[in-house]
């Protein structure tokens, strides 16, 4: 063999082998990749799903507290109706019912606000999460609406400023235990119970909303997430495969530039054997015909 082909072999070799070491770097790689991306994957996610639980049990706990202040003024509002009937006798009514306002009604609505606010940084949180990870192609996502929500907090501060309102003119209509209470002060109660009752339920449908907003977004963040860690094991499992099969491809070439080098470089040819004398045919005697015997003259017939 010649020092070129020699070369050209050795060179092939070496080849092979720098692709198998990149072959076993590119599983290595893959795996790792595969690792930093389902760990960032689950560690999102994470945040998306602790920002909906917590939107999702504050949720929960205003829409207790608004159906208690929605009982509470709807009450208030029938007591005055019916103290308004009866204007001479409502002095202990209407003291017990100032009370209640002040222990009952205002600590409910102030509570609302409260437990409103961890909702909407919750929500918050977890609609800039969702934008940054809309902006991946294949990722386009949709936070739970805010506004409705935004609204209904706005309107706490004014719904508590009514329920103020309520009590002060109630505990005005008591002077000393005496009725103080006129049919316009009576209107303007119920007037001001109506406008609570009325905010209190407009703070109740939102919350029903983000709360069946609350319930889809996670279904497909679930649905999300499972589809992008399905993508990854099978990404994985794909770089994988091509890596051993690029490793057993470089093998053989391994394999046959070196059984090349050790054999000359050259095929061996094996040589047609040489064909076989052919026998000659046996050479068959042939008897040769014995001479007729002579017959004596004497016994031949005579010519006359």
């Amino acid at each position: 063999m010649s020092t070129g082909k020699k070369i050209l072999r050795w060179l092939a070799i070496f080849i092979a082998v720098l692709v198998i070491v990149i072959s076993v770097a590119g599983i290595y790689g893959g795996w790792r990749l595969h690792s930093i991306a389902t760990t960032v994957t689950t560690k999102t996610f994470s945040v998306i799903d602790t920002g909906v639980g917590v939107a999702e049990a504050g949720v929960n706990r205003v829409d207790t507290l608004v159906k208690d202040g929605r009982t509470e003024v709807q009450q208030a509002e029938e007591t005055i109706n019916t103290v308004g009937a009866n204007l001479q006798e409502n002095s202990p009514v209407l003291t017990a019912l100032s009370t209640r306002l002040q222990t009952r009604l205002s600590p409910t609505v102030e509570n609302i606000r409260q437990a409103l606010a961890p909702v909407r940084d919750a929500l918050t949180t977890v609609s800039n999460v969702v934008s940054i990870t809309s902006s991946i192609p294949g990722m386009e996502q949709r936070a739970p609406r805010l506004a409705r929500l935004d609204q209904a907090f706005n309107e706490m501060e004014q719904t508590a400023a009514d329920v103020r309102q309520l009590d002060d003119t109630l505990r005005a209509s008591v002077v000393e235990g005496k009725n103080q209470l006129t049919q316009e002060a009576v209107g303007t109660l119920t007037g001001i119970t109506t406008r609570v009752d009325t905010r209190l339920a407009e703070a109740e449908a939102a919350v029903d909303e983000v709360q069946s907003d609350i319930d889809a977004f996670q279904v497909e963040m679930d649905e999300t997430e499972s589809r992008l860690l399905l993508y990854y094991n099978l990404g994985l499992v794909a770089i994988v495969l091509l890596m051993l099969w690029l490793v057993y491809s470089q093998v053989v070439v391994i394999r046959y530039q070196w059984s090349q080098l050790h054999s000359g470089g050259s095929t061996a040819i094996e040589a047609a054997p040489s064909p076989e004398p052919v026998a000659a045919p046996p050479v068959v005697a042939v008897a040769e015909s014995a001479p007729a015997p002579e017959v004596p003259q004497e016994n031949l017939p005579r010519e006359e």
